[in-house]
């Protein structure tokens, strides 16, 4: 249930306790009512069912009085749906059609479960004698509920499908399927999409290059001559593979370029580059590279033949709301004299959440969605003849409450959320300091697992330092290379086949939220200079040594990149503000008052 008056207790402090009763026993009063200890007494028998949990609420009077609130609120949402009669509004009936079908089907599934599924005392002996030796010394009686849930999770399956093949056998049905088999586009259709869309059909240039990229860092002759030994080794004969494991460099192959995206000085070089050549060694940026030109392809136009697939998905959807649009109020099928239309069936599946549309989609999917409506249908035909005694009128209230809410909340400050460009614009610039893209590294790294026992633990370190310190140098000996020490050590076997190279960048991502339980990882690594390598370190069950091989700067997030989540943040300021002032709003209009001294009284009874 929302409730709509959270947080009032802040909001109105002394003001929302503070007041006597107008009568023993009344706990709180509005405009047209009151909530009495008898209300809530009666409220807490009417939840106990359905709320298991709600003993636990009430064991202190925060719980207490936040049920509390929760009535006056519910009563609130009432006179709110009186002023607007939203319950006559389309949307809220047909919301609540679906609620109180899912109340009957669960009503159905329970009823279903408490005739045991077809498992039989004959079922449950049978079992238990041919199983005797697993129950020990647990006698029939014992054990009987244990097999008889066994038992039902293994037919239940097979026993609904028989259910329903019964329901349908002795229903009447009719159906028209061929309804839903929409036309396919027609050629005409992709002509005049591609000819007036052609300039969507444009495939820019696009160039492969092999590609090594040398920080400059603080050393800019070192550097160079690093560049200078690698391109050496390259024109000898020496892989890519090879350079990337035993120089740290970043090494990337058949890597996609774009004029125009690159550091200046870049494109000149890619423009003058032969197939196949690797370019001398340059400076763009901050950085020297080398090229290896793998493949150039000039910018065109695709075919239409080549265009169809993604014409068929922008138009196809239009297709198709015209054809259900056109066959609206044709009968699709029938059940037992229930009738449901194209439109009504078109308008269930764009309801469908997004993981059960996908497995509904095109003609098969929908006639599959069909037949599974038939079975609802029967289903709660069947549930309405078998459950005329039981009363849903408790949890049906309680979801009408739910839905009111939800919609007082979306006509009274959902609906009155507007950010515009220029507000967007200028909160950019209150915080633009803030909005920076953190830098990012790539990284070689070994991992020790720690194991499970203090034992496995001790011998962890004892490997972690054994790796450690092979790569630091010594007195009389360089470090080992660390692609050798971390295929002997690490224990990820992914990374350690390439000698530690995780592949890509790591680093904190937009999300602060998001990132929390790699922060530790991240700030870690960002203590370690290029080149240099980490002591050992734990981290999430295993130890870890680092060696940054590169690092990018950290960057100053453009308005476009940071719109999105500015946007996605006034509206959530301004949904907060809204929200708390409908809250005052409706105390005042209804005159809310609650009464402490009753509520407590109510409490330690």
């Amino acid at each position: 249930m929302i409730v709509v008056l959270i947080g009032t207790s802040l909001l109105f402090g002394e003001k929302l306790f503070g007041k006597s009763a107008p009568a023993p026993g009344v706990v709180a009063t509005f405009v047209g009512g009151q909530v009495t200890v008898g209300d809530i007494r009666k409220h807490i028998e009417e939840l106990a069912l359905n709320e298991p949990q709600l003993n636990e609420q009430l064991q202190t009077i925060e719980g207490y009085r936040a049920m509390v609130e929760e009535m006056v609120s519910d009563e609130l949402v009432r006179q709110w749906s009186k002023t607007r009669d939203v319950k006559q509004e389309q949307d809220f009936r047909h919301v609540m059609e679906h609620i109180e079908e899912d109340i009957n089907l669960g009503d159905i599934d329970a009823a279903l479960h408490e005739k045991g599924m077809g498992v039989s005392e004959e079922d449950l002996q049978s079992y238990y004698d041919a199983n005797r030796e697993d129950f020990g010394e647990l006698t029939l009686t014992q054990a009987k509920d244990d097999i008889r849930l066994f038992l039902q999770s293994q037919r239940e399956g097979e026993f609904v499908k028989l259910y329903i093949d019964n329901l349908r056998t002795n229903a009447s049905i009719t159906s028209n399927l061929e309804l839903l088999e929409v036309p396919e586009p027609s050629e005409s259709d992709y002509l005049r999409f591609f000819s007036e869309n052609e300039e969507k059909f444009q495939v820019p240039a696009r160039i492969q290059v092999d590609e090594i990229r040398i920080p400059v860092g603080a050393d800019i002759e070192a550097a160079r001559n690093k560049a200078s030994q690698i391109l050496i080794r390259l024109r000898s004969g020496e892989t890519l593979g090879a350079i990337g494991t035993t120089s740290g460099t970043s090494v990337k192959s058949g890597l996609i370029v774009n004029n125009g995206q690159n550091p200046p000085g870049y494109d000149e070089v890619l423009d003058n580059l032969d197939y196949k050549e690797f370019s001398e060694v340059f400076l763009a940026g901050e950085s020297f590279y080398i090229l290896r030109l793998i493949s150039r392809e000039p910018q065109r136009t695709l075919t239409l033949s080549e265009a169809k697939p993604a014409i068929r998905t922008i138009i196809l959807p239009e297709i198709q709301d015209r054809w259900f649009d056109s066959k609206s109020d044709q009968t699709l099928l029938t059940v037992n004299g229930q009738r449901l239309t194209v439109g009504e069936f078109w308008q269930e599946f764009k309801e469908l959440p997004t993981s059960f549309a996908l497995e509904y989609q095109g003609i098969p999917g929908w006639k599959l969605l069909a037949e599974r409506l038939i079975d609802r249908l029967l289903l709660l035909d069947d549930s309405s003849r078998q459950l005329t005694d039981s009363d849903d009128s408790i949890a049906i209230e309680e979801a009408q409450l739910d839905v009111l809410a939800q919609m007082m909340e979306q006509e009274e400050v959902d609906d009155l959320i507007e950010v515009t460009e220029q507000e967007t614009k200028t909160y950019y610039e209150e915080i633009k300091e803030k909005l920076v893209r953190p830098p990012q590294s790539q990284i070689r790294f070994i991992m020790v697992d720690l194991g499970q026992s203090e034992e496995d633990s001790r011998r962890a370190w004892d490997r972690a330092k054994e790796a450690y310190e092979l790569l630091v140098p010594g007195l009389f000996r360089d470090g080992s290379d660390f692609a050798d020490v971390a295929r002997e050590y690490s224990d990820d076997e992914t990374t350690a086949e390439q000698g530690g190279l995780l592949e890509g960048w790591i680093g904190e991502g937009p999300d602060l939220f998001m990132e929390t339980e790699v922060h530790s990882f991240h700030q870690s690594v960002m203590a370690i200079d290029v080149g240099e390598i980490s002591r050992p370190f734990e981290w999430n069950g295993a130890i870890y040594i680092i060696q940054v091989t590169d690092r990018t700067e950290a960057e100053q997030l453009t308005f476009e990149e940071a719109k999105h989540f500015l946007d996605e943040d006034l509206r959530s300021q301004k949904h907060k503000e809204l929200r708390d002032r409908l809250s005052s709003k409706l105390m005042e209009r209804y005159d809310v008052e609650f009464y402490e001294k009753e509520l407590k009284a109510a409490f330690d009874e």
